[in-house]
């Protein structure tokens, strides 16, 4: 009985390591060359790069704002109207 089951568990064993080697199609087609992945990335990059730029904006520009409008108290909502456009 014994036998019989490590049979089993080495039949598994090698059907399981087997599959972890071969590649799958998708494995297979992906290629981080071609236009539509690079694509991708770069629109991923850029609206990180304006999501920075906004915040760089918004953090230079509000002590002057509140100079300006001599409103301290309207900080919150400045901040608060730069996250709600993300």
């Amino acid at each position: 009985m014994s036998t019989a089951s490590s049979n089993t568990m080495d039949d598994d064993t090698a059907n399981s390591s087997a599959s972890r080697t071969t590649p799958s199609a998708t494995d297979l087609s992906f290629n981080p060359r071609k236009p539509s992945f690079i694509l991708v990335v770069v629109c991923v990059y850029l609206a990180f790069f304006l999501i920075a730029l906004d915040r760089m904006i918004i953090a230079t520009a509000v002590p002057a704002i509140t100079n300006t409008f001599d409103s301290i108290s309207d900080i919150g909502w400045y901040v608060a109207q730069s996250h709600t456009h993300l």
